[in-house]
């Protein structure tokens, strides 16, 4: 009863950047100090820009999931909304996921189950796929390993092909606001490819996983769209059996929907970082280094 209060007062009566403010309060020790001074360096890109709209002049879109289940998560709806507009949608599974599993599975059970999950998703909603099959990290934390997920250069190498091959207007990745060390990483290796790219115009966009992200600047109503991307989560059994997953996008997406749009009713959105890719990259450089400067081991994965 006393959070419901709570978010009615803040969603009716605090100011909106005291509002995004409150509703960031997750961020952990030590990771709120490195987010704090980077959106404090860069507040006017952050604090006074916002766009509610979904844009469909992107029509070649990769959207890049570091473990499967990720694209759904964070932007399920936005992948469905822009299928039916007629956007081309490929989806990057950068790891196999084999850390995410039952503990009483084999990693070679849980890599199957994933990847058999990932598959019947894009079977069923029609969008192209490529899988590399990385180890993620998740439960390891085995930092700056060739056998684990960083930006060597053999992933970065790959990750331009796919760049230079597909010529994306848009590219969809985890924020790098998002505190789990593959989502983090994955932003790295996306940056070390811009360098090499040939694609001289690209917008990148960030979604949310784990971590809110601190004032979005595009947000995206997806009231229509949240049956289909419920169902769509249900393709990752897996995942999805103890319910939480089904409640945490229900619970994020109506309160963006209540944040951003229209507090009045009920409704859903997904938030999202959209800059263009030089922009994006001076952005995730200047927090980079505000995370080693605290020693905040999110980065660990990282090759610098």
């Amino acid at each position: 009863m006393m959070k419901k209060i709570a978010r009615h007062i803040i969603i009716n009566y605090v100011p909106n950047i005291l509002r995004e403010v409150i509703t960031n309060y997750r961020y952990p020790q030590p990771v709120k100090y490195p987010v704090i001074k980077h959106l404090w360096s860069f507040r006017d890109l952050y604090l006074f820009k916002r766009q509610v709209e979904c844009s469909y002049t992107d029509r070649n879109i990769l959207v890049i999931s570091p473990h499967p289940d990720d694209e759904v998560i964070g932007m399920g709806a936005t992948i469905v909304k822009h299928l039916n507009n007629g956007s081309n949608i490929t989806v990057l599974y950068m790891t196999d996921g084999r850390n995410g599993g039952d503990p009483n599975l084999t990693h070679k059970q849980v890599i199957k189950m994933r990847h058999r999950e990932a598959m019947l998703v894009g079977e069923k909603y029609g969008f192209k796929q490529i899988y590399w099959q990385l180890s993620d990290t998740l439960g390891k934390r085995v930092f700056n390993s060739e056998e684990f997920f960083t930006n060597r250069n053999e992933v970065v190498n790959n990750l331009v092909d796919v760049l230079d091959k597909g010529q994306y207007d848009s590219i969809f990745l985890p924020s790098f606001f998002d505190w789990h060390v593959d989502h983090f990483t994955s932003n790295k290796i996306l940056v070390d490819a811009l360098k090499k790219t040939s694609i001289p115009k690209l917008t990148i966009y960030g979604y949310e996983v784990w971590s809110y992200i601190p004032f979005p600047n595009y947000v995206v109503d997806i009231s229509d769209e949240f049956l289909a991307k419920k169902e769509m989560l249900t393709c990752y059994t897996s995942q999805v059996e103890n319910g939480y997953f089904q409640k945490y996008i229900q619970d994020r997406g109506n309160l963006r929907f209540q944040l951003h749009l229209d507090k009045r009713r009920l409704g859903f959105a997904e938030a999202f970082l959209r800059f263009d890719k030089d922009v994006y990259t001076e952005l995730f450089n200047d927090y980079l280094i505000k995370m080693i400067n605290e020693d905040v081991n999110i980065y660990g994965n990282i090759v610098t």
